[in-house]
């Protein structure tokens, strides 16, 4: 006996089947609320029927809650209304109360921004409360609270926060460059002045002189003073020979010893002049540069030169009579007596 094809199992059959089962329960759920117990009245059950039901579900669905929104809006509404009312029956009252005194300037006015307040919307209230606290905020506050003078007032302000937030800045980096100099100053102190081996000691004198910082001179190396008298005698030796030198130019040419006695310090007649040379040399280079281009390819000696010059000689004689060969030929080719023949 075979069985029958719904009896197979398939993974995607059972995932249908578990979704519009899942979907029944929905429309089941729904349709006993709405009923309120009552019995519901049979209907085929198809997916047709199905795809019905769940579209008016979900359009019932959202009807109920634009309806519950709405009476959320005009429950609040009904409040505000009553509130006002109230306290306008308050006010009335107290002006009944008064004698019948006319109310002053200020309680119309507050009445007035009551009143202007309660009937704007809710994005007009944020708009009103983000103004009142930023005219709050600036010190001190505007005298004509408008939205240009708040605005001008807001921009001037953050272009102050702006400007102290640049001189915080360089100030750190001052106090932290000052910071780093104080230590690598205390540190050559240190290096300096170091402390002497006796401080070590347990005597109360020598405890209170390092408490109190006073350390030992600083003092130079041993070899130093040997160091500085043979610098001073090479110096003088070298003076000594200098003097006894002698000069190495003529008398005419004391510009340039003023030029060479101090190259660390020229003047800008000496570097024009020296300029000046330089160009000229640079110039002499170029000419010669050119000259010797032209024996380019030559060899170093000069009878194999000679012979290389004339065996080019010969190869440019041998390339004009080609030439000229050419050239008579393509005049007899292109001569009209040669085409009346």
């Amino acid at each position: 006996m075979a069985l029958p094809q719904s009896a197979i199992f398939s993974p995607t059959a059972a995932r249908l089947a578990a979704s519009t089962a899942k979907d029944w329960n929905t429309i089941d759920s729904w349709l006993h609320r709405h009923f309120h117990g009552r019995s519901i009245p049979k209907f085929e059950r198809n997916p047709e029927t199905l795809k019905a039901l769940l579209a008016l579900s979900s359009l019932n669905e959202s009807a109920d809650e634009e309806r519950d929104l709405l009476c959320a809006v005009e429950k609040d509404a009904l409040r505000a209304i009553k509130e006002h009312e109230k306290a306008r029956r308050k006010h009335q009252k107290q002006h009944d109360d008064g004698n019948g005194e006319v109310p002053d300037s200020t309680q119309i006015r507050e009445g007035l921004v009551e009143t202007l307040e309660a009937s704007l919307p809710k994005d007009g209230q944020t708009a009103l409360t983000s103004l009142s606290q930023l005219a709050l905020s600036l010190d001190p506050p505007p005298i004509d609270p408008s939205p240009e003078v708040l605005a001008t007032r807001l921009m001037a302000l953050q272009a102050e926060i702006h400007l102290l937030e640049q001189q915080f800045l360089r100030i750190s980096t001052l106090s932290s460059y000052l910071t780093s100099e104080t230590e690598r100053a205390e540190d050559l102190l240190k290096e300096l002045r170091p402390t002497a081996p006796h401080h070590h000691e347990h005597h109360e004198g020598e405890a209170e002189d390092s408490t109190t910082g006073n350390n030992n001179p600083y003092m130079p190396p041993s070899g130093m003073a040997k160091q500085n008298l043979e610098t001073q005698r090479l110096v003088k030796q070298l003076s000594d020979n200098l003097s006894l030198a002698p000069p190495s130019r003529t008398s005419t040419s004391s510009a340039d010893d003023q030029t060479y006695a101090s190259p660390s310090h020229p003047t800008i007649p000496q570097l024009k002049d020296l300029e000046d040379c330089y160009k000229d040399v640079l110039s002499k280079k170029r000419a010669l540069e050119i000259q010797v281009g032209l024996f380019e390819g030559l060899p170093p000696n000069v009878d194999d030169a000679k012979q290389e010059l004339d065996r080019r000689r010969r190869e440019l004689a041998k390339i004009e009579v080609k030439r000229d060969v050419v050239f008579e030929g393509l005049v007899e080719r292109e001569s009209p007596m040669k085409k009346k023949r």
